[in-house]
């Protein structure tokens, strides 16, 4: 079997939850330590389990098995989060301070409204959010430099180690506003967020740049958008997706309607015929939102995990994304087989060309970035651009044998260092 990520199960068996290169040394941890998540004034910490220790990695992978993110557990914290008012309070001087990381995940962090907590669709974006908030998490704290804060809310329990801390936003705080708190807290911010409804951007906008981990604003705003998105490598002459405009012909079978701004499979439509598409286009449109409507390309639906810096960028991985089209044409997404092409054979060697295309047509991609592309009869074509991490991530490093955070706050390093701040790794 290849291996396989599967963000509903992992969230199950886990209890609900070349750039300048530089791999981390010695022996990892082999366990995993569950604590217990309480809340104190308005932030969770963790409380150790005294009867196991230990930081724990994720399940080795193999070849013949599904690699599944195994949720380690948390370190604690006694003080809330409305401590954290300015970065000396928080860790004591800036002189002592270690490289400190806050990491937010918007829905396992707050983002998720109350009302759409019960929503299956919304259950499996979390589910899909907290595995990736917590493989990040648990290879930062393999870094011994640096200190983890990480956004959690009710009963969630992620990581353990000395250097972690879990905080909360208080009640109806806006997610910008904690965001922005906690920025002045740390010396970085690694946000996981959807583009949809300038939800990402709007993060971006509230962390000073030289604190981003992350794409650049002008990317992120340029890359959330599926036809600005298109246009753009387009006129790079990148093989992309071609949204219909209205006046043209209507060349294709099957047509796919979806949010320009949308993330994952989130509210796309697949469609027999051209006009069963064109109406619900414009349907969308009389509400207000933004739509995308463009043939449907047959083919596998692959992704790849590219590693940019701002001198150049390298493909960690091809993956294999698992896309649903049930009987209503919704399309729904159910995991991805990471690392699974191989980039001797010429589809591999095709689709990282192409993906190496996508990072010099847009610089301003930074640190781990997704491009999805689907491998049709023609070619691969590219369907969308992440400037964000995404699931491929969740155990990718034990995939590849070596510490991705690390090679992300890498390329991140020299801008912190010209600010002023602790950034030796």
């Amino acid at each position: 079997m290849e291996p396989r990520i599967e963000p509903q199960r992992a969230a199950r068996d886990c209890g609900g939850n070349s750039c300048q290169r530089s791999t981390l040394q010695g022996t990892p941890a082999n366990r995993i330590e569950i604590g217990h998540v309480q809340r104190i004034g308005s932030a969770i910490v963790g409380e150790r389990n005294s009867n196991v220790g230990g930081i724990v990695p994720f399940a080795e992978p193999r070849d013949d098995r599904t690699v599944l993110f195994a949720l380690a557990p948390h370190g604690a914290h006694d003080r809330a989060a409305c401590d954290i008012d300015n970065r000396n309070k928080f860790h004591g001087t800036r002189s002592d301070m270690a490289n400190s990381v806050f990491v937010y995940e918007y829905l396992s962090g707050g983002g998720l409204p109350d009302e759409q907590g019960a929503d299956p669709a919304a259950q499996h974006l979390l589910a899909q959010g907290r595995s990736m908030r917590d493989a990040i998490v648990a290879d930062l704290v393999q870094i011994n430099e640096v200190e983890v804060t990480c956004a959690t809310v009710g009963d969630d329990q992620p990581v353990v180690a000395p250097q972690l801390r879990y905080v909360a936003p208080e009640r109806g705080q806006p997610a910008r506003d904690f965001v922005r708190a906690l920025a002045r807290a740390h010396d970085l911010v690694w946000v996981v967020a959807p583009e949809s409804d300038s939800v990402l951007a709007t993060l971006a906008a509230a962390v000073p740049p030289e604190q981003w981990i992350g794409c650049e604003r002008s990317t992120i705003a340029l890359a959330s958008s599926k036809s600005l998105t298109a246009r753009h490598l387009a006129q790079s002459e990148i093989a992309a997706t071609r949204p219909w405009r209205p006046g043209e012909k209507a060349v294709g079978e099957r047509w796919v309607v979806k949010p320009d701004d949308g993330a994952g499979s989130c509210d796309t439509r697949v469609f027999a015929s051209f006009e069963d598409a064109e109406r619900e286009l414009w349907r969308r449109i009389e509400h207000g939102r933004a739509t995308v409507l463009e043939p449907w390309l047959e083919g596998a639906a692959l992704s790849a995990s590219i590693l940019c810096g701002p001198v150049g960028a390298e493909v960690l991985a091809i993956n294999h994304q698992h896309i649903d089209v049930d009987e209503h044409g919704q399309l729904s997404f159910r995991g991805v087989s990471i690392d699974v092409v191989d980039r001797v054979n010429p589809l591999g060697r095709e689709v990282e060309r192409i993906a190496l295309q996508v990072a010099r047509a847009l610089p301003g991609l930074r640190g781990y970035v997704g491009c999805d592309l689907v491998a049709s009869p023609q070619g691969p074509v590219v369907i969308e651009v992440n400037p964000r991490l995404t699931s491929a991530y969740v155990g990718l490093s034990q995939r590849l044998g070596r510490n991705l955070a690390r090679d992300v706050l890498a390329i991140f390093q020299a801008a912190v260092a010209q600010h002023g701040n602790h950034a030796s790794l």
